[in-house]
């Protein structure tokens, strides 16, 4: 019987292995903690290994404020820049990034989907609203050193599609108390790649049958 566990468990993680191989081109995106437990400060994406901060923590602050703070000095964050918060977006399925209220719908008369990713980096406004949700944060780049990057679902007619703004603002400039910053690190997790897990499964299926066969 436990030899037969063996197996059954080794074929598992190969099959889990496979299906990670398969689904790599789109990113799961865990919450983590921070400072406290249950703080969800943290928003992984397993794709980029990148640990994005929510916009939240640096609401209102200017780009210099936010690359002054502590997550920035102490915590190993940095501000993310533009290719990279537009891939956040793309690894979690946005095909359809517009600069205007219009395009192809990306959760067509679904809200909640897009509200659960926005609200996952940290709303910033009307997030009990059946309209609109959205967060708002400067990145690095751009034609001024900072830029603020818009991004929402907009369900006004019921696309649910997501809109990409830009402006530019200067590195001591406070666009607004809706407004944080887009930090990001490398993740300190050690994630497995879809080849390890494969070659771990494949030794505990060889394990099994061996053991199996010397019983024989």
């Amino acid at each position: 019987m436990k030899n037969i566990k063996s197996i059954a468990v080794g074929l598992y993680l190969v099959i889990a292995a496979l299906g990670i191989a398969t689904n790599s081109a789109k990113a799961t995106l865990l919450e983590l903690d921070l400072n406290a437990p249950a703080d969800n400060l943290i928003t992984l994406d397993t794709l980029t290994g990148l640990e994005w901060l929510d916009v939240t923590a640096t609401l209102g602050q200017s780009f210099n404020q936010a690359a002054s703070s502590i997550f920035v000095t102490t915590q190993g964050f940095r501000h993310a820049n533009q290719a990279e918060v537009l891939q956040l977006f793309q690894n979690f399925g946005a095909t359809d990034i517009n600069t205007a209220n219009a395009g192809t719908p990306l959760f067509p008369g679904n809200f909640a989907p897009g509200v659960n990713f926005l609200n996952l980096l940290g709303c910033t406004g009307q997030c009990s609203s059946t309209t609109f949700a959205f967060n708002t944060g400067l990145f690095a780049g751009g034609t001024f050193p900072a830029t603020g990057a818009f991004v929402a679902v907009n369900t006004d007619d019921s696309t649910a599609a997501f809109t990409l703004e830009q402006g530019a603002f200067g590195l001591d400039s406070n666009p607004g108390g809706l407004t944080g910053n887009f930090l990001v690190r490398e993740t300190l997790l050690d994630l497995p790649e879809p080849g390890t897990l494969a070659i771990l499964g494949l030794g505990l299926v060889g394990l099994g049958y061996s053991r199996l066969r010397k019983k024989a």
